[in-house]
């Protein structure tokens, strides 16, 4: 009885000495002193409030359809797509972008015209919207280009070419002149501008075939021509296999080169030159008011409409180089 009460007493005076080394410890340690609250309320990050009328809130309409057709692209430029899946989504990208300037475009340009300096629910003038709008374009045709060019090589390693001029032989110029004879030139107008003959009418989207037409004796400059593409005619024509290696080869020549090529069937004293000749589309402006009121007469809705772009393809020796002009 005795040994556990000097037990307890031993544990007793342990305890109330590691309760004194501890209340020792802890005033060796210095107190961490607080900041001040003005310092403390610097440190805080600061957050900007957002209402529901801050432009920041809301991504500008015209853009945002853009980012939609780079998705396209982006589709076409896709490796891991089937070959022919990606010249479809190209293809798919480019037609949209034509609706794109016919309507969106078309309004943005309207608004300018009209001196409107209203502003978007994300901010921006009309003004401000078309620049931004021409250089996105600007980028995603580059990015079209870009992909064409790929695709075309790809799909002449499968045995799909698109010949040039350049690349015909003898028999090719001997076919296809005999096809254009027989197709295309039964269905053709040249039609002559000059101030003295008014723009012939061109059709919505509809692919003309400009040419500055020279003597051919002297090389002098005789008249501005204009021809209408058919639209009965395929735009590429398929052109015979050839025997050997490349006959599983499907090669095919665009319809604007086989009218070059046999140009001298309109008149043999007449000749297009050197970069005298160019094949063009033009993207009409809708006035979307006058269409909702004429319904009923679609060529007065022709009649209001003003061209808001051109595409243009120069043709050249050494293929075709595109561009895009707005006005």
């Amino acid at each position: 009885m005795q040994a556990g009460v000097a037990q307890t007493g031993r544990m007793g005076v342990t305890t109330a000495q590691n309760k004194k080394t501890g209340q020792s410890a802890r005033a060796r340690v210095p107190a961490r002193r607080r900041a001040p609250a003005a310092s403390r309320a610097s440190k805080k990050p600061t957050q900007n409030k957002v209402t529901l009328e801050m432009p920041e809130r809301f991504i500008n309409r015209e853009l945002s359809w853009l980012a939609f057709n780079q998705r396209v692209v982006e589709e076409a430029d896709n490796p891991r797509n089937p070959l022919l899946e990606r010249l479809r989504f190209l293809s798919i990208s480019a037609s949209n972008l034509d609706e794109f300037y016919s309507v969106r475009v078309a309004g943005l340009v309207g608004q300018v015209r009209e001196g409107l300096v209203a502003l978007s629910p994300d901010g921006l003038t009309p003004a401000q919207q078309l620049d931004a709008v021409r250089e996105r374009c600007a980028q995603l045709l580059r990015e079209q280009q870009r992909i064409w060019v790929e695709l075309r090589g790809l799909l002449a390693e499968e045995g799909v070419v698109l010949c040039e001029p350049a690349d015909l032989d003898e028999a090719d110029r001997t076919w296809l002149h005999a096809c254009f004879m027989d197709r295309v030139f039964p269905v053709l107008t040249p039609l002559a501008v000059d101030p003295a003959h008014p723009l012939p009418f061109i059709p919505n989207m509809g692919l003309a075939l400009g040419l500055r037409l020279l003597l051919a004796e002297n090389g002098a400059f005789a008249m501005n021509a204009l021809i209408l593409l058919p639209a009965q005619v395929e735009r590429f024509i398929r052109l015979p296999g050839k025997e050997g290696a490349e006959s599983k080869a499907v090669r095919f020549i665009r319809l604007e080169d086989l009218i070059t090529l046999c140009m001298d069937s309109f008149s043999p004293d007449l000749w297009w030159g050197k970069a005298g000749c160019c094949a063009w589309c033009v993207i009409p402006m809708w006035n979307l008011r006058m269409r909702r009121k004429t319904l009923s007469a679609p060529m007065k809705v022709r009649s209001n409409a003003a061209a808001v772009g051109w595409s243009f393809i120069w043709i050249w020796k050494s293929g075709c180089r595109p561009n895009w002009r707005t006005p």
